[in-house]
């Protein structure tokens, strides 16, 4: 059964401004308003018997949803002064109050609190290749026994003979600290057994734990798995320093003497895709064993390629060896376009020649607002590669032990009781 919901949200910005010449009357007073009336909506669908499904944890399928919301994230009101003298007499005070990233928004973006994309639009994140990912996040989440036995021994020389390693490393560190090959190697090392050797000793317990707390725990027989993808890009319209771009206190036209401050002006287009699975454990997911699975980890480095192409996660979710079944899947895809104001009063002019604005604070005023449009549908996984740079930090230092005191120098010591 589909149904439709929908409703106006008012957002209202108010700004004013006065000014006060040497005879100390209030004049030039504006108050404005800039404000905006959006239409929310979103269209779902309702699961017939879904709290009598849900009381008898049953299998509840993943319906077709789209929404479209209009939300201000950030929004800072305060107050500015600005002491003005011409040709090093005083002339005036200004007095600006109230949300005052309203006068840099209006010279920005107009009337508008959500303005269109202008430019080009990022690439939609693959959606299959996060259908895979998830369901070979969901065929993993059991101990994987074959692996760990297939690395046993690698596991058994990494404990044992830690103490040894770590002294080796250190007298060559000591004997020749003169020379940077040696402190650089014995680092590469140290990085990479505590990067897959001890860390993913640590894994396997984990996963040993929770075999052991599914056995205990009689828990549902469903299993989920997830991934997300993103794209995105950023355009500047304004980067400016200190100017008269303060004016306007509302979208109407209202104006008021110019107020001194910076002005940056940005946009950025968000997409993400969003994949989730719902299987049913045969056997509870409790143990794997994927010979399939076990020897594309034991490759050694296959881990590298995983990091541009999806293999790994390709022979994870299609494996014959696979026990569950596929109850659901379903992707959500998400589009943002955040749109942001940031104003900066500042001090303009020469203080003994001209006009000259001195301002009472450096305070920041900002408005940023964001429109969402999110779909969510049912989708079928299906194999394929997909090229997807996936680099961190940790990765980047991975790499960088491996080449950087040259890899052959290196894997001889490394591949003996690291997992790699």
């Amino acid at each position: 059964m589909s149904r439709s919901r929908s409703q106006y949200v008012l957002n209202t910005f108010p700004a004013s401004f006065y000014y006060v010449p040497n005879s100390g009357t209030i004049s030039g007073l504006k108050n404005g308003n800039l404000s905006s009336n959006m239409l929310w909506t979103m269209t779902d669908e309702v699961t017939p018997g879904y709290f009598g499904i849900s009381r008898r944890a049953g299998y509840l399928p993943v319906n077709p949803m789209s929404q479209t919301k209009y939300s201000v994230l950030t929004d800072t009101t305060g107050s500015t002064n600005w002491e003005v003298r011409y040709n090093g007499n005083k002339a005036w005070d200004q007095y600006w109050s109230g949300h005052l990233g309203v006068p840099g928004w209006i010279y920005a973006w107009g009337a508008g609190l959500y303005p269109n994309w202008v430019g080009a639009v990022p690439g939609a994140p693959d959606a299959n290749a996060a259908l895979t990912e998830a369901l070979a996040n969901a065929r993993s989440r059991g101990f994987d026994l074959l692996t760990f036995l297939a690395e046993f021994r690698k596991t058994v020389e990494l404990i044992t003979n830690f103490r040894s390693r770590t002294l080796k490393r250190a007298e060559r560190v000591a004997a020749r600290a003169s020379k940077s090959s040696d402190p650089v190697s014995a680092f590469a090392e140290t990085w990479l057994e505590a990067r897959y050797g001890w860390r993913i000793l640590a894994f396997d317990i984990a996963s040993i734990q929770e075999a052991i707390g599914k056995l205990s725990a009689y828990r549902t027989p469903f299993i989920r798995g997830y991934a997300t993808r993103e794209s995105s890009s950023t355009r500047t319209t304004y980067n400016v320093g200190v100017g008269s771009y303060w004016r306007q206190v509302d979208g109407t036209g209202l104006v008021a003497d110019y107020g001194r401050a910076s002005l940056l002006a940005t946009q950025t287009y968000k997409r993400s895709v969003h994949a989730g699975v719902i299987l049913e454990a045969v056997i509870d997911d409790i143990i794997e064993i994927d010979p399939i699975v076990t020897a594309w980890e034991v490759v050694p480095f296959s881990f590298i390629l995983d990091w541009f192409l999806n293999v790994g996660d390709v022979l994870q979710a299609y494996t014959p060896f696979a026990t569950e079944n596929l109850l659901g899947s379903y992707t959500t895809t998400r589009s943002e376009i955040i749109t942001s104001c940031v104003s900066v009063p500042g001090t303009m002019g020469n203080p003994s020649s001209g006009w000259y604005y001195l301002p009472t604070n450096n305070q920041l005023y900002e408005l940023e607002t964001v429109k969402v449009t999110t779909t969510r549908a049912t989708a079928a996984p299906s194999a394929s590669l997909s090229f997807n740079v996936n680099l961190n930090e940790a990765k980047l230092l991975d790499l960088a032990s491996i080449f950087i005191a040259g890899w052959a120098k290196i894997l001889k010591d490394v591949l003996k009781p690291n997992r790699i």
